[in-house]
């Protein structure tokens, strides 16, 4: 047996010990993560969290919103306490449906 090398130097456990101190991963060479990752030595997963937090119409009994004014709220004057929903008043709502064509339209030829 012959050395063929003084030194055995491991590229992979540098390359490994690096992401270590810097796991982020857009400041690596793509080749090398590719690499990393075909030989099983590394997996990226990312984390997603959420932060939830009360807003400003937060409630903790939930209110149902009113949709209509009614007579029995001017009656009442409950109109003056209750919460309404948004109404868009220049909205031009749903477009008619035409139908459909009698039978014998249908059959009707193009001759006059």
């Amino acid at each position: 047996m012959f050395r063929v090398a003084d030194k055995i130097v491991d590229e992979g456990q540098k390359v490994l010990l690096n992401l270590k101190k810097n796991p982020d991963v857009d400041a690596h060479e793509k080749k090398t993560l590719d690499d990393l990752k075909k030989r099983k030595k590394l997996n990226i997963v990312s984390n997603k969290s959420y932060k939830v937090s009360k807003g400003k119409n937060y409630a903790p009994i939930k209110v149902k919103l009113q949709t209509a004014l009614t007579a029995d709220m001017l009656r009442n004057g409950t109109w003056q306490t209750e919460k309404f929903k948004k109404q868009n008043l220049e909205a031009l709502g749903r477009d008619a449906a035409g139908g459909h064509l009698h039978p014998l339209l249908k059959v009707r030829t193009q001759f006059r």
